[in-house]
């Protein structure tokens, strides 16, 4: 049950942290789904099939750049900004090496798949992957079938926004060697393998 606190009551921020020793005391689990966002703890949906289905043939595009060493992709994993107060777990993350003792603060890409967090995902996480200084945000509207992809970040936001549609290809210009992808790819019902 989602709670809306009018903009009137004092709320106090969480840090990361703070976010950190909850999680090590136990208050929650790999089962909670909750992510912390600008100092506020805020729920999130299980994933549908669409989402899960969409997320998947993201993993399998990057794929081979992982394979080969070129990038490290990450899916479902935290993005840790501690200086935001955010601690986002983006439906995939490419970064140009392993992290090693802790989650990364940055990368080159990250990919939110929405199918009913629009108005987070263009917003407030918006917001934060452009101060963490990620050159490119997808975010991939499965409802709509289409693909936002911003770039530009600033202290506010993206400084641009370009849609692409079924028909259209998106390239990860910030990631060395990226394939380019068919948006319409990402939304094709699945092809039946034979028997």
């Amino acid at each position: 049950m989602a709670i809306t606190v009018p903009s009137d009551v004092p709320v106090h921020p969480i840090t990361v942290r703070q976010y950190h020793r909850m999680i090590e005391a136990g208050v929650y689990g790999e089962d909670d789904r909750v992510e912390l966002l600008e100092g506020v703890l805020v729920e999130t949906s299980p994933p549908s099939p669409d989402h899960a289905s969409t997320v998947d043939r993201l993993s399998r595009h990057f794929a081979m750049l992982f394979a080969n060493g070129t990038v490290w992709v990450r899916v479902q994993q935290p993005l840790t900004r501690r200086d935001d107060r955010s601690e986002p777990q983006p439906d995939l993350f490419v970064t140009e090496a392993e992290p090693i003792g802790g989650h990364p603060e940055t990368g080159l890409l990250v990919v939110e798949v929405s199918v009913t967090s629009h108005v987070l995902d263009r917003v407030r996480k918006s917001r934060i992957y452009a101060r963490a200084g990620i050159p490119e945000y997808w975010l991939v509207d499965v409802p709509a079938q289409r693909v936002e992809v911003r770039t530009g970040p600033g202290p506010d936001g993206y400084a641009s926004v370009r849609v692409a549609a079924p028909g259209d290809e998106v390239l990860a210009l910030a990631v060395p060697g990226a394939p380019s992808l068919d948006v319409g790819s990402l939304f094709a019902a699945p092809v039946p393998r034979p028997r």
